[in-house]
């Protein structure tokens, strides 16, 4: 039975919100882009996927590789605190040993002053200071390895998924193949939800899950520390996730995802969020939401940095496209990238 007290139940209320609430707000966009004509659509869809590039990588350079570092630099605040706790609570009064203090006297006018024979040799702070700044390299460095270890995971997981779809048969689409099953499905034609699951959508998802997942883990340990803490925890996340999920959704449906294929795989991701909470609520205590996402955020930002860089960019590169049209896809990279910059700035507000 999970330990379901108030806390518990407000972070999984938060975590179901922020899950539900970008969702609902994705509904309006396919009857806006059915308005469009199929240029204009196709234009509209391109400049989506060039803001969800752009929020993918600043999702993975301002948030999940600076939160993976920051949570080393807790540990070892906690650590630092804990020892200045004991000394805290050392007795104030203690006998003087004089025979540790050494004496001073003076000789020929000139004062001298020798050490007992316990007394030891005071540590320079320099040493300290040199020695956090080598544990803090050593946490930089291994937070690299692991982002470069997610973008090599998900190169491995799209090769794999690519290998394994040809030999069932379910070649993996074209970029104008694709398309033509969403216009197909635009126009009422029924479609396998497979059809638009190629390694590159696997990936999205996957990627999506894991993040989510850390964003569960976060809720329940905020909310376990203080209603007040989890209050903001959930504003942050909320105001992240919009742009993120806004960003999602246009790469499945350039993928060839119909809208409600699109929705069904969102709300899937969006219970990996709920099963970080649960997770988090039942291991309360054990400091697990740190411990985990010390590898799954730089991991989960390697796949992030691979998805933009390898998959979505690499698709708008195919396209041909006019001067205007590049000089606007560039703005919305450069807007996503700018979203996550103020998420992260009210973050830290």
């Amino acid at each position: 039975m999970l330990p379901l007290g108030e806390n518990g139940k407000n972070a999984l209320l938060a975590t179901a919100l922020i899950g539900l609430l970008p969702i609902l707000v994705l509904q309006p966009l396919p009857h806006l882009m059915r308005m469009q004509d199929a240029a204009t659509r196709k234009s509209s869809l391109h400049l989506l996927v060039s803001f969800a590039s752009g929020g993918l990588l600043g999702d993975s350079f301002l948030h999940l590789i600076p939160h993976a570092m920051e949570g080393h630099d807790h540990g070892d605040h906690d650590h630092q605190h804990h020892h200045h706790h004991d000394h805290h609570h050392e007795p104030e009064h203690k006998p003087r040993d004089h025979s540790a203090e050494g004496h001073c006297h003076e000789k020929n006018g000139a004062g001298t002053c020798e050490l007992g024979h316990d007394s030891e040799p005071t540590h320079s702070s320099g040493a300290h200071g040199h020695h956090n700044h080598d544990d803090h390299s050593h946490d930089v460095t291994k937070t690299m390895y692991l982002v470069l270890f997610g973008v090599l995971l998900f190169f491995v997981i799209q090769r794999l998924a690519q290998i394994f779809s040809e030999q069932n048969g379910y070649h993996a689409h074209s970029h104008s193949h694709s398309h033509s099953h969403s216009k197909a499905k635009e126009n009422g034609s029924k479609d396998s939800p497979s059809s638009g699951m190629e390694g590159s959508s696997i990936l999205n998802i996957i990627a999506d899950s894991a993040h989510n997942f850390t964003d569960g883990l976060a809720l329940a340990a905020s909310f376990s520390s203080s209603t007040k803490l989890g209050i903001s925890t959930t504003i942050a996340i909320f105001f992240h996730e919009i742009p993120h999920e806004i960003g999602d959704y246009g790469i499945l449906l350039q993928k060839g995802f119909s809208h409600w294929q699109a929705t069904q795989v969102q709300f899937l991701t969006a219970l990996a969020s709920l099963c970080g909470a649960l997770f988090g609520i039942f291991m309360d205590g054990y400091d697990v939401e740190s411990k985990i996402s010390d590898w799954a955020l730089p991991i989960t930002a390697g796949g992030f940095i691979y998805i933009a860089l390898v998959d979505v960019l690499a698709d708008l590169l195919r396209e041909k496209t006019s001067l205007l049209e590049f000089v606007l896809q560039v703005t919305c990279i450069s807007l996503g990238i700018l979203m996550m910059a103020l998420v992260d700035l009210l973050e830290h507000l």
